[in-house]
This record gives structure tokens, C-alpha cells and sequence, in this order.
């Protein structure tokens, strides 16, 4: 899932490397207008259903250079922190990213949070790609 980090950015905008990329792969992008309540829900179905979830940006690491501090230094935080990590020539996808435990040992996992139509709006993506984003924490 694509995330903007307000943290980072004040506002966006996509460069055109990520335009590029977009749009060879998908046409239509759905925008979640209320984060918090997408990750209630989220939340909320996962305690029903008795998982343990938990949600970060991923961070991209250069691999070029031989320093895995920052990767160890988030393992000693917990063995699941190992998914937020990912090579830099994968930073043009500014992931947000959830993890759980999974029990089941399968490949596909699906989670109904409901309609989500209500904090949630489809546009065409290249008209998405060229507005200029301000994100709210």
C-alpha cells in the first residue's frame, strides 16, 4: 500500500520515475481520505479476530552500502520489524505495510473490514499522479 509519511513530506508530489512505474502497472488508484479510521478498522477486525497486526512505514535501505546497523537495530526491537525493511530501488513505492502472525502458514490472507466507501474515493490514476498531496498526521 502506498503511504505518504507526514512526517517526511508537508506536502507531495510524484516525481516522474514514480509516474513512470505507476502507470505501467496499474490505471486507478483508491485513496483512503481518512487514515485513522482505515486503521481502526483494520484494528478492530484483526483483535476479532484474534490477530496480532501491526503497521509501519517500510524503511529503504541502500545496498550498495555494507551496513546493516539500522536493520539489526530494528530486530532487537522484535523479529517482525525484518518486514519493513526493503532495497532503496524499491523506494519509489513509498509502502506503508501491515504484519501479523500468521498461524495458517499460507501464502494468501484475507481480512473484510467492510465497505469502505465512506472514507474512501477511485480516481483514475494519471489524474491522481499529478495533483499535489498535503498530508495530515
Amino acid at each position: 500500500m502506498f503511504g505518504i509519511n507526514p512526517q517526511i513530506h508537508k506536502s507531495f508530489c510524484f516525481n516522474e520515475d514514480q509516474k513512470k512505474k505507476w502507470l505501467e502497472i496499474y490505471d486507478t488508484a483508491l485513496i483512503i481520505k481518512d487514515q485513522q479510521e482505515f486503521f481502526n478498522r483494520i484494528k478492530n477486525k484483526a483483535l476479532e479476530m484474534n490477530i496480532d497486526i501491526i503497521g509501519d512505514f517500510v524503511n529503504y535501505y541502500d545496498d550498495s552500502i555494507n551496513d546493516v546497523t539500522p536493520f539489526i537495530c530494528s530486530l532487537l526491537k522484535g523479529i517482525r520489524n525484518s518486514v519493513f525493511h526493503k532495497r532503496k530501488k524499491y523506494a519509489y513505492q513509498q509502502e506503508y505495510r501491515f504484519t501479523m502472525v500468521n498461524n495458517k502458514k499460507s501464502d494468501n490472507f484475507e481480512m473484510n473490514i467492510g465497505d469502505i466507501s465512506d472514507i474512501s474515493t477511485i480516481l483514475p490514476l494519471d489524474k491522481f499522479l499529478n495533483v499535489e498531496i498535503y498530508p495530515h498526521e
